[in-house]
C-alpha cells in the first residue's frame, strides 16, 4: 500500500527480529520475532497486510498490522527468492529450494515444483496463477497449474540473474544479472503479453524493482 517498510536483520542467529515501519513518521509499527528460526527473505502481499518469510528450512506467514505469526511451515530443503501473491482463491507462495521453484498454498500445504534447469528468480503475475522463473537458459512464464510455459521472453539474461520483479498490473516485468562472473550487470525490461524485450541497460545495482501500476488492494 506504500505506507509500510519492512526490513530484517540477518545475523544467520535466530530470534533476530523483522520490523515493519511507518514511511510518513519512520515509526515502528510491528517488530517480529521468530525466536528460534533464522530469516534470510522477505515477500510482502501487494497491499502489505501479510508477510511471508523464509530461512533455513522454514516459511512463516505473519500479519503485519497485529504483528501474529499465523502458521509456520517446514520445507524440504533452505528457501530463498521469495514470491507471494494473494487473490481470491489462488493464495500462494513460490520460492527456490535446490534449483526448482516450489509453489505452496497461502496455508503451506505443497502445490507443485517446476523445474526447468536451475532457477534464479522467480516472481508472480497477479493473479497468482502464473509465475515468472528465470533459468540459467532462460526466462520464461508458466502456468502453475498445467506446469507448462505459455511463454518466452526475449534475450534472458544468462546464469547470474540477482533479483526479477513484476508491476502490480503483471504487464512489465525488470530483471539484473550478467553473463557470468566479471561481466557487466544488465537490467533487461520485458513486456509480458508478448514477451517482448523493451529495454536492456547496463547497471551498477543488482536489485530490479519494477511499480509502473497501483494495486486493487480490493482483492
Amino acid at each position: 500500500d506504500g505506507d509500510r517498510i519492512v526490513a530484517g536483520v540477518s545475523s544467520y542467529m535466530p530470534g533476530d527480529p523483522v520490523i515493519v515501519w511507518n514511511v510518513s513518521d519512520a515509526g515502528m509499527l510491528q517488530v517480529l520475532i521468530p525466536e528460534t528460526l533464522v530469516v534470510r527473505h522477505l515477500s510482502l502481499s501487494p497491499c502489505g497486510e501479510w508477510l511471508v518469510t523464509a530461512g533455513y528450512f522454514f516459511h512463516m506467514l505473519w500479519n503485519t498490522a497485529t504483528g501474529q505469526l499465523v502458521h509456520t511451515v517446514r520445507t524440504d530443503i533452505y528457501s530463498h527468492e521469495l514470491s507471494f501473491v494473494m487473490t481470491r482463491g489462488a493464495d500462494r507462495i513460490a520460492s527456490i529450494e535446490g534449483d526448482c521453484a516450489a509453489i505452496r498454498r497461502g496455508t503451506g500445504e505443497f502445490e507443485v515444483s517446476i523445474c526447468a534447469g536451475t532457477v534464479q528468480a522467480l516472481a508472480f503475475l497477479p493473479d497468482g496463477k502464473r509465475l515468472l522463473v528465470l533459468t540459467v537458459r532462460e526466462a520464461a512464464v508458466w502456468d502453475v497449474a498445467l506446469r507448462r510455459r505459455v511463454r518466452l521472453l526475449e534475450d534472458g539474461l544468462g546464469p547470474d540473474t540477482y533479483g526479477v520483479s513484476v508491476s502490480y498490473g503483471g504487464r512489465v516485468a525488470a530483471a539484473c544479472g550478467g553473463g557470468g562472473h566479471w561481466t557487466p550487470i544488465w537490467m533487461r525490461v520485458w513486456d509480458l503479453p508478448t514477451g517482448r524485450l523493451l529495454y536492456s541497460f547496463p547497471t551498477f545495482d543488482a536489485e530490479a524493482e519494477v511499480q509502473v501500476e497501483l494495486p486493487d488492494c480490493s482483492v
